[in-house]
């Protein structure tokens, strides 16, 4: 029998066993029951993707995560002010740990990252100096759980290559704001050759996507075209990055590699050159191994891109690697991009009949100093090549320092092409050089044409003029649009010619900046009195 006593202490005993029950089962549960929020939701793919299926549930992704960085309005503050000839601060460029420190997230923030994979059993892997970006790998099935989402084949019919995607995913609550993006879970832009970057004065050149520089065409190229050379004062080494292999002997699609390393050792043959020869053909890891340079290279150049993308998931990774490119130029780091190749369609062939412009990034990065084309004809006279992909950004903002001149340009042309692109727009491109019927060695004889032929020209042109700034006793220009655009005199106006495309005639050439040649192509000279 029981007494009402014995009654209390098992009613506590019992209520003391089920709050134990609920506690353990919270602390063994709730990391993987943690609450999550929406972070992206597309409302439909775009039209060239068609779902074909579901991919095996353990095959493996590779995601990268961005985490929202502090201080950016601060960094692109003072990036204007060093860049600033008639600031106090001109020149005084950050160093790689400062810029760090400045960008990298609070500590709680990425402990907090790490926290959520490592309870799902993975393991995230750090990637920049900043703790900004992280790399973690995971199957289909895994991912599926994590980011509480469903993944699809999807086939992109121009290309016809096939993806592995969701129409949106989740993170922790208490992440939402700190998360810029999750890729590439959500990403459906198809990279097209995504870049040799390359940097000059000492020289850093990335090969993506297995390029392999090949040394014999190299040779044969300076042999052809700079016999006053020898070839013993030329200073190249190749480094393999994430995979890459330094293959020699095999013909294959060096095309990019070998241009971009024509052009600058064309231009600027004393320059040591180092080779990044990255095996997967990975943007981030191509910044990466930017971003971790602790060597004096004072010129990058991005020799292709892709179009602006219309989803939203594109979208935040190009605004997250934009600030990257901040990051790069305010340590002194000139970031030199082509402007693209298709006229102002872009580049997307599944839309021949296309609505609105297509700008190419990062050329429609404010950060980036982009390169148009130009041709030289019978007469000897130079005119804007019409491949050159040129206009305003539908992502980015104009930047101040183009206000002026473009301004000017949009009075002039008025309503033409109207309701086809933004005015409100980062303008591109800044500038232009000779982009056609480029002779390099590549296997054999060849010939190129493009933007990505202009843009390590410029990128060249701008390394000399580091050389002569260092021998004078000053720092490198780094970011040197400000500069550039307040000595429009300092190139040769390009006034003939247009980019058509989408059924238009696109933007004409003419007096002052425009939206094929930007300011015109440099004269050496001239850039070498005013930079030097």
């Amino acid at each position: 029998m029981f007494s009402p006593r014995s009654l209390v202490r098992l009613s506590l005993l019992s209520s003391l066993g089920l709050g134990l029950l609920l506690l353990f089962s919270l602390i063994y549960s709730s990391p993987l029951q943690e609450q999550l929020v929406v972070h992206l939701q597309l409302d439909q793919v775009p039209d060239s993707y068609v779902q074909v299926g579901k991919p095996n549930s353990q095959d493996v992704i590779k995601f990268t995560i961005g985490l929202v960085s502090p201080n950016m309005s601060y960094l692109e503050t003072k990036l204007y002010e060093i860049s600033n000839p008639n600031h106090t601060d001109y020149g005084k460029y950050f160093s790689k740990e400062e810029v760090e420190d400045i960008v990298r997230p609070q500590a709680n923030v990425t402990t907090a990252l790490t926290t959520w994979l490592s309870n799902h059993k993975l393991i995230a892997k750090n990637s920049t100096g900043a703790n900004h970006r992280f790399n973690v790998e995971m199957t289909v099935s895994q991912a599926e759980k994590v980011f509480n989402t469903t993944i699809n084949l999807y086939n992109h019919t121009a290309s016809n290559q096939t993806i592995m995607r969701a129409t949106q995913y989740s993170v922790p609550k208490r992440l939402s704001q700190d998360i810029s993006f999750v890729s590439p879970i959500s990403r459906y832009q198809i990279p097209a050759n995504i870049g040799v970057p390359q940097t000059n004065d000492e020289t850093v050149i990335l090969a993506l996507g297995q390029q392999n520089l090949q040394g014999k065409d190299i040779a044969v190229f300076m042999k052809d075209f700079r016999q006053d050379i020898p070839l013993s004062q030329l200073r190249l080494e190749v480094v393999s990055v994430e995979g890459g292999d330094d293959v020699q002997g095999v013909p294959g699609d060096n095309g990019e590699v070998t241009l971009d390393v024509s052009m600058v050792a064309g231009v600027t043959p004393g320059s040591r050159m180092t080779v990044l020869e990255v095996g997967d053909h990975d943007i981030f890891d191509a910044f990466d191994a930017l971003l971790g340079q602790d060597t004096a290279m004072t010129v990058a150049s991005f020799s292709y891109g892709s179009d602006e993308p219309g989803d939203p998931g594109t979208i935040s990774e190009l605004q997250f690697l934009c600030q990257e490119i901040m990051q790069m130029t305010s340590r002194g780091i000139t970031f030199v991009t082509s402007a693209g190749d298709n006229g102002v369609a872009g580049g997307d062939l599944s839309e021949p009949s296309c609505t609105t412009f297509r700008m190419n990034w990062p050329a429609s990065c404010p950060w980036a100093l982009s390169v148009g084309a130009t041709q030289i004809n019978p007469d000897n006279s130079e005119s804007a090549a019409s491949l050159t992909t040129g206009g305003f950004s539908n992502i980015f903002p104009m930047p101040p320092y183009q206000n002026e001149l473009v301004g000017n340009y949009l009075k002039q042309i008025g309503s033409l092409n109207a309701g086809l692109f933004s005015p409100q727009g980062r303008a591109v491109p800044d500038v232009a050089a000779f982009g056609q019927n480029i002779a390099i060695i590549d296997g054999g004889p060849s010939t190129i044409g493009g933007t990505s032929a202009s843009a390590p020209i410029v990128a060249g042109i701008l390394a000399a003029i580091n050389d002569h700034r260092r021998a004078n006793g000053k720092g490198p220009m780094g970011f040197v649009n400000q500069i550039l655009y307040s000595n429009p005199d300092a190139f040769t106006d390009i006034t003939q010619g247009s980019n058509p495309g989408c059924n238009t005639n696109g933007f004409q050439a003419i007096h002052g900046w425009d939206a094929v040649t930007g300011l015109g192509s440099p004269n050496f000279q001239k850039l070498l009195n005013i930079l030097s």
